[in-house]
């Protein structure tokens, strides 16, 4: 989707970057330059106040105009300043009229980049630094041709130490000094997209000026020049894909964002380029900028999509298996395991690699000449418990190792903060509270079912059933597995009942899945959007509605005396009679197309009347509707406009 959005914004960079040659082309050679730079302010101007007008339209309770407006014209607007600055010697030469018309251009750019602040201050936060990157590097290259190369070579060596997770280079250094780092990290992606955009641009010089010389082919004339600039370009953009996959792929494990952090501004440095080297170069060469403006976005968010994508836990196990397969091969050349990991290498290994579950915590090994265990600390996702898990292990099983348990609780001071009740309560008692009197004898309560999650729903109508879900994994796939606690037996019945799930989910799910019958028979809304029956006391599911063109994603309400069932799919509501099996879809209500907020529904006591609220919009200030319909046919009978709470509607009423 963010790629979707980044590759739209070449439309405006293509048409502006068009008429800008158009300009060029229909000008005299005098006049080329000044009508060039006032076209620039001038669509800088433009650019500038269309997202002003959004800002001020999203003010007034708009849908949102101010994300569209605004991502589709950033990555041409930073190309705009770019060139801008570029060419701002030239701007300060200007005279007469021209100096007038560009200064009150520049006031105009600089006081709506002033009014834009509050309202675009995350992607102000993108434009400015990448438009003064590039035009200081290309200023750079226009000074002297080693400088580039130089400052290539230091940014890849940037690359290749700095790490957005790593805290390491950090520890005990002053504040000044880490600001610095953090400094250079944060310019990291614009730097590395606007050099290597550089050293292109000046390899096809390179390139072409060497085959002018080496016409007549009567003095060979070296291409290396070119050639090394294009490896630098290529190294560079390597080296940023590759540390935006890793950072993808450890904010999986830690719910972070330094990925997108890196391919945004890199992307959208892309484009810039690509204007600067269309504009900048002859016109055999200009179709290179075009390249570099779509191949490069694509190519630095693949890098985010896969490192995304990446099953670190398979990660994990499939290093462990490295490491297992190392480790026998030591144990039966030498007749024992070795004391550290590191003695596999190089023989063994190349390198020792480590566990992808917590940035900088490794493996934690125990060995005797016997046996060893292989361990490290575990969580399934981030904000769960921590534990050590054992990956691979072989021979005696040895006493917990002191290295686990110091990982362990470093990593927990640190990912698991004490529950709430544990936590200090400030708050003084007058006197101490008596002590109870009351004697029982204890007994202790063995579960009925282990499970990391657990969700479960209502009592079924004769109270005797509670539905439960968790999630259970196979071979790499998920399933969403339901059973039902027989209160009267105590055990738990009808256990086996898997349905895939598309993804790993956060957690087992029952709220506004399911829906008890007048029957005793429970409806479930499966993952993959289908609508099964289940009966409690017989294995199997049975698929209730039939030909829907599009899944179910809710079941809003249902009212059980009455049987009827409130069903949502992402355009629609649908009313369903449970115990006629019909269903139908109600028009006059439609759901909110934003996902991210709620609507709320509920039944009257009788079921005869059902209402439902949401949000008129994405924002507050559009207010919410209350929505009262008839139970039996789905028809509107009353709508009543009502303020809303931010973020989401109010509750559908009950009576």
């Amino acid at each position: 989707m963010i790629l979707t959005d980044m590759l739209l914004g070449l439309i405006p960079a293509g048409l502006i970057v068009l008429a800008g040659i158009l300009i060029s082309n229909a000008s005299s050679s005098e006049f080329k330059k000044r009508n060039l730079l006032l076209y620039w302010l001038g669509v800088g101007v433009l650019s500038l106040l269309a997202m002003w007008i959004a800002a001020q339209l999203t003010s007034l309770g708009g849908h949102w105009p101010l994300f569209p407006v605004s991502v589709f014209l950033t990555p041409s607007l930073l190309g705009v300043l770019a060139l801008i600055l570029i060419n701002l010697g030239a701007l300060l030469r200007l005279r007469g009229r021209a100096l007038f018309l560009a200064s009150l251009l520049g006031l105009l750019t600089a006081a709506l980049i002033i009014a834009l602040w509050d309202n675009l201050d995350g992607l102000l936060f993108y434009i400015l630094p990448g438009a003064l990157i590039l035009s200081l590097t290309w200023a750079a290259a226009r000074k002297t041709s080693s400088l580039p190369i130089v400052l290539s070579l230091l940014v890849l060596a940037l690359l290749a130490v700095l790490d957005p997770y790593s805290t390491s280079l950090k520890d005990n250094l002053p504040y000044w000094l880490t600001f610095i780092i953090e400094v250079l990290i944060f310019s990291l992606p614009w730097s590395s997209v606007a050099l290597a955009g550089i050293m292109i641009s000046a390899g096809l010089n390179k390139f072409s000026r060497s085959q002018n010389e080496a016409g007549d082919e009567a003095v060979p004339v070296s291409r290396f020049p070119a050639y090394l600039r294009y490896a630098l370009a290529g190294l560079l953009l390597s080296f940023l894909a590759y540390r935006i996959y890793w950072s993808s792929i450890w904010d999986n494990t830690r719910d972070g964002l330094a990925g997108l952090f890196l391919a945004m501004p890199a992307s959208l440095v892309a484009i810039g380029v690509g204007m600067v080297v269309s504009m900048k170069n002859a016109r055999g060469r200009r179709l290179y900028g075009v390249a570099f403006a779509i191949l490069v976005p694509i190519f630095i968010f693949g890098a985010f999509q896969r490192g995304w994508d990446v099953d670190y836990h398979a990660l994990t196990e499939a290093r462990a298996a490295r490491i297992h397969t190392a480790l026998e091969r030591f144990h039966h050349r030498n007749g024992r395991y070795p004391d550290q990991l590191v003695e596999l290498v190089p023989r063994d290994l190349l390198y020792v690699p480590q566990p992808v579950i917590f940035h900088g915590s490794g493996w934690c090994y125990q060995s005797r000449e016997d046996g060893y265990r292989l361990g490290a600390v575990y969580r399934e996702y981030f904000g769960t418990p921590l534990s050590i898990k054992i990956y691979a292990s072989d021979g005696e099983i040895l006493d917990e190792s002191r290295e686990c348990t110091q990982q362990l609780s470093a990593l927990k001071a640190l990912y698991e903060p004490a529950p709430f009740f544990e936590q200090e309560i400030n708050a003084p008692t007058e006197a101490a509270l008596p002590t109870s009197q009351a004697h029982a004898d204890g007994e202790k309560l063995e579960p009925v079912l282990h499970a990391e999650f657990l969700s479960w729903g209502d009592w079924s109508p004769d109270d005797r059933y509670l539905p439960i879900s968790q999630v259970v994994s196979s071979q790499g796939e998920y399933f969403t597995a339901l059973s039902f606690l027989d209160i009267e037996s105590g055990e738990v019945c009808c256990a086996g009942q898997q349905f895939p799930v598309q993804s790993t989910p956060w957690a087992p799910r029952l709220r506004q899945h399911f829906a008890w019958t007048p029957l005793g028979n429970l409806l479930y809304l499966t993952p993959m959007g289908d609508l099964v029956e289940l009966n409690p006391g017989v294995a199997g599911a049975a698929s209730w509605v039939e030909d829907m063109q599009e899944p179910f994603v809710s079941i809003a309400a249902y009212h059980q005396e009455t049987g009827r069932v409130l069903l949502q799919t992402a355009a629609a509501y649908w009313l369903m009679d449970s115990v006629s099996r019909s269903i139908r879809q109600i028009e006059a209500v439609k759901p909110n197309p934003d996902e991210l907020h709620w609507d709320n529904s509920a039944w009257s006591p009788h079921g005869e009347w059902l209402a439902t609220s949401h949000l008129n919009g994405r924002v507050e200030t559009e207010g919410s509707t209350l929505y009262v319909l008839s139970g039996e046919n789905g028809r509107l009978e009353r709508s009543l406009p009502m303020n809303a709470p931010p973020h989401r509607a109010p509750p559908g009423s009950s009576g």
